[in-house]
């Protein structure tokens, strides 16, 4: 891995500008003073010391009482196991009370025309996708290829699984039609298989009234 990517990393779990370059240089010096740092690390003596604090609470580094005080940095696979547990686990909460509290504005106009939303990001299509077979109320159709079979079988097998008289219709290009990848699916009454010798348009449609 590159210093570059270490940096971004860094950058990306909330370790940025001077606490950066801070923590990045006294891993380098071992023990260092915070004048030292500064120097290294090419930091302004006016905010070192407030930098230093900062990462002394995240649990990075570690400090000596004394005169001058001496900072070390606290072995990463220690500290930045648990600093990175932490900041997921606060990024998850704090997420959690974002989305109940947007999804009290999220209003989806119900219109009895046909509409086509589209969406530019492959992987937020699979997940809306999954959405919409997991709240099919009675039927659906699927004309998928290989790797959308990958991503959307589970949700299928669960929803068809869990909902006994849903009844869902499943076409595959020929290629997928194995006997492996389809047993979870084969061993349901509720469902219609079908395969094409060619390929296939990407469809789905379910049941939500």
């Amino acid at each position: 891995m590159s210093m570059d990517e270490v940096i971004k990393f860094l950058e990306f779990i909330g370790i940025r500008g001077y606490e950066n370059k801070a923590y990045l240089t006294l891993l380098t010096l071992g023990e260092a003073t915070a004048s030292q740092i500064a120097s290294k690390a090419r930091i302004p003596l006016t905010r070192i010391y407030e930098v230093l604090e900062s990462l002394v609470n995240k649990g990075l580094i570690e400090v000596q009482a004394g005169r001058p005080r001496v900072y070390r940095a606290i072995p990463p696979r220690i500290a930045l196991t648990h600093y990175v547990r932490m900041y997921v686990n606060e990024l998850l909460n704090s997420s959690k009370r974002i989305i109940d509290e947007l999804s009290r504005f999220y209003r989806t106009a119900k219109e009895e025309k046909i509409s086509i939303w589209i969406s530019s990001s492959f992987s937020m299509s699979v997940e809306r996708t999954k959405e919409m077979i997991s709240n099919m109320k009675v039927d659906g159709f699927a004309s998928i290829n290989e790797e959308l079979f990958a991503k959307l079988s589970s949700t299928i097998y669960s929803k068809l699984l869990k909902n006994g008289d849903s009844i869902f219709t499943l076409t595959i290009t020929s290629e997928l039609y194995d006997q492996r990848d389809l047993e979870p699916l084969l061993s349901l009454d509720n469902i219609d298989l079908r395969s094409f010798p060619t390929g296939v348009i990407n469809v789905v449609e379910v049941d939500l009234s």
